[in-house]
């Protein structure tokens, strides 16, 4: 017995379509930046905090954000945007797992991804996290006062030199 006739196109293993196809170019960055990239937030804390690279917990609570909530954040209303940690938990973790590591690995997430947001205190059960495509107001907020700490040091590192030379030169 032939299954799928002569004409059919069915093959197995699935054909997997890329991710590109999946989403709008738009979410590439999120993904690449946040989620799973080579060079992702989520794969540098793995590498610096064993117990999360161990069991993949970072890269599988961002994954089960995304996954949950990404695709709909622009057609849902801003009341039932993302999911909450409870949900996260049970699309990150595995059977005979601990629920702390992926907790914490949420905690630090939070407070790590550019493209992350968070409806409350992260520390909240009630609290809901989603991707967006703009990056979160939190970390934008932070980028920018970081460069204007280094433009703060750099000035006034500039005024000490300026004083030190004016002073050499003012001396007879």
């Amino acid at each position: 017995m032939k299954l799928g006739g002569a004409n059919s196109r069915a093959s197995w293993p699935p054909r997997r379509r890329p991710r590109s196809s999946l989403f709008t170019r738009a979410w590439d960055p999120v993904v690449e930046k946040d989620i799973d990239g080579e060079r992702a937030e989520t794969t540098e804390l793995e590498a610096k905090e064993p117990r999360f690279g161990q069991v993949n917990a970072a890269r599988r609570v961002a994954r089960s954000i995304f996954l949950g909530s990404a695709p709909s954040s622009v057609n849902t209303s801003a009341g039932n945007r993302g999911l909450d940690r409870a949900r996260i938990l049970l699309g990150a973790m595995q059977p005979g797992q601990t629920s702390s590591v992926y907790s914490d690995a949420l905690n630090r997430l939070a407070d790590l991804l550019h493209y992350m947001n968070a409806s409350g205190d992260k520390a909240q059960d009630t609290t809901r996290f989603w991707f967006d495509t703009r990056a979160s107001l939190r970390r934008e907020m932070n980028d920018r006062r970081s460069r204007f700490e280094i433009r703060s040091i750099l000035a006034t590192d500039c005024l000490s030199v300026g004083a030190r030379s004016s002073a050499v030169t003012a001396a007879p």
